[in-house]
């Protein structure tokens, strides 16, 4: 697979669907809310992945969070002290 395939989103999209691959997104699509909420709606765990911007986004840490309660160690640091408090 080419970089090119991994900058398109509308290839990226389906793909995160079925496999956990937001690690090999470019730079901008790790750091776009739709593909960042379609990968941590599959698994929690790819929130390491996103954007450090997303790690703080309340919408997309408590996705990732509902699919897997783990994946709050990838969030921001303001993010994990809102959660626990």
């Amino acid at each position: 697979m080419t970089a090119t395939m991994w900058a398109d989103k509308n290839f990226l999209l389906p793909m995160l669907e079925l496999l956990e691959v937001l690690e090999y997104a470019a730079d901008n699509l790790k750091s776009d809310k739709e593909v960042a909420l379609a990968a941590v709606r599959e698994s929690g765990s790819a929130l390491q992945h996103a954007s450090d911007n997303l790690k703080s986004n309340k919408e997309v840490v408590l996705a990732a969070v509902r699919m897997d309660g783990n994946a709050l160690q990838y969030a921001s640091d303001q993010m994990r002290s809102r959660f626990v408090g």
